[in-house]
Order: structure tokens, then sequence, then C-alpha cells
């Protein structure tokens, strides 16, 4: 929930641009219901009066989706350009926290294609954007991991194996998946569950549970 719901979209008549941020329902997609929402929210826009008619097709063959306006030309915005972006005449938002759908369009580009009429724009739908769960503890990390985004202290990847709704198990352990906690004072622990871009997870009130294993080293060995 408000992770990949925004959809940041800049049309261009006559050499003017207008620029929306278009919020979807929160909700699971499938190919063609993304399609559908996408098909209504671009339906329902003003684009200042001028006619307009939204053109969104997906294949499901590909798990391509691809996006036009009649009558205007139109460009999907990337995270890059809306966090560079200097003459944005939109709605106002948040460059260090943008909850933008483009991890589910894959469109991680540097500069968004131009959709026109004749050439829409296309993007390959990737609708399980979180691959991996991350578990942090600042308290008993020993600050020797690093992670995406130079996070030092990761205590577990937990990869998603299963599917929507289903319970996901995870005891896969190895020899050297250790941290070392010698010479700790702990009164609280916290932990963090976070995305591979450092969201934390909204578990929508489900129930997460682990164990820790403290093992004392022997100093003869």
């Amino acid at each position: 929930m408000d992770v990949n719901d925004k959809l940041y979209l800049r049309t261009t008549l006559n050499s003017v641009n207008t620029d929306y941020v278009i919020t979807l329902t929160q909700q699971n997609y499938n190919g063609n219901q993304l399609k559908d929402e996408l098909m209504t929210r671009l339906g329902g826009l003003n684009f200042n009066g001028t006619p307009h008619v939204p053109v969104v097709s997906y294949d499901s063959r590909t798990s391509r989706i691809s996006v036009s306006i009649t009558g205007h030309s139109c460009k999907v915005m990337t995270d890059l350009e809306l966090k560079t972006i200097t003459d944005w005449v939109g709605t106002a938002y948040d460059k260090s926290d943008l909850e933008s759908v483009n991890a589910l369009l894959t469109n991680f580009g540097s500069v968004s294609t131009v959709a026109t009429q004749a050439t829409p724009a296309k993007f390959h739908l990737n609708l399980q954007p979180v691959r991996n769960i991350y578990m942090r503890s600042p308290n008993i990390s020993s600050f020797n991991t690093i992670g995406a985004n130079g996070e030092s202290s990761i205590i577990k990847k937990i990869p998603i194996t299963s599917n929507h709704g289903d319970m996901i198990f995870n005891n896969v352990t190895a020899s050297n998946d250790f941290l070392d906690c010698s010479n700790q004072t702990w009164r609280t622990l916290e932990f963090h569950l976070l995305d591979v871009n450092s969201n934390y997870i909204n578990l929508h009130g489900s129930n997460i549970s682990f164990s820790l294993i403290m093992d004392k080293q022997n100093p003869n060995q």
C-alpha cells in the first residue's frame, strides 16, 4: 500500500506539457486488470478540455502492456527523471519517496519513451516486484553485511517463494550464515522488514514468527 501505486504522466500538445500524478486503486493486479485500471484512470483526465482517447492494450503472451493517447504525445516518467526534473508543472510530489508504478512496468530507463498513436509506449510487466524481504536489526547486527543500498544492518535475506496470500517459509541456513554478536549488551531488540529499495513491508495485520539461536563459541577451538 502506497509503495507502487502512483503513475507520473506527461502529455504534450502543441509543444505544451501537462503533468499528472495518477493514483491507481490499491490491489493486486493481473495484466488485464491493470490494463482496465489504466484505461479508467487515463479516461478520467481532463487534458485541458481537448479531445483524447486513451489506448491501452495487454498481450498475455509477452506480458507487455502498451499505452498511448490519441491526439497527444505522452510518456510515463521514470524514477530517475522524476528525481532530476526541473520543469514539472503538475501536482507536487516527494522526490525521496515516489511510490511509483515503474517497478511494475519495469520502466527503469534514464529517459522515458515518448508514446504517440502510431508508436505506443510498451512496458514489460513485473507484477511481483518484491522478490526478497530483508530483515534488519540495528541491535544485533555485526555491521559486516552490505545491502543493495549500502545497508549494514541486514541479518537475514528471505526469498519470496510463495504466491500472494500464501505463507512464506524460510529455514535455509548455511555454515557461514551467522553473525558475530560478541561483546554486546541488549535491553531491547528491534527488527525491520524491508524490500530491496528499503521500503517497509506492509503485513496488513498478518503475523511473523522467527527464532534467534545464540551459540557460545568454544574458546579452545
